[in-house]
């Protein structure tokens, strides 16, 4: 099972993924992909402030502030991980915050 934990404060964002994604490697390969691109993003957009970036097996995280850029790349991350947890809610779950 893989848990995600998505929260928005404000300007403030973190997405934190954490299991595995056990018995569906389309599934796993689906969060790998989203993880990466949000990681990849963060590093390379100017107007985005990077707190956090780490990745471990069965673990990713990262937080983050900022306008449009943050927000846009949040949303992108969460819609996508909905997404999956929707075709495959026995192995992904998502649970958003925003304050």
């Amino acid at each position: 099972m893989t848990q995600v934990t998505a929260r928005r404060e404000g300007g403030d964002y973190a997405l934190v993924m954490e299991g595995h994604a056990t018995g569906s490697p389309q599934v796993c390969a689906g969060a790998s992909s989203i993880a990466s691109s949000l990681k990849n993003y963060l590093r390379n957009e100017k107007n985005v402030v990077v707190h956090q970036i780490g990745e471990g097996s069965g673990r990713f995280e990262a937080r983050f502030s900022g306008a449009e850029a943050a927000e846009a790349a949040w949303k992108m991350a969460v819609i996508g991980l909905i997404s999956l947890s929707k075709a495959a809610p026995e192995i992904v779950r998502v649970d958003v915050k925003i304050s």
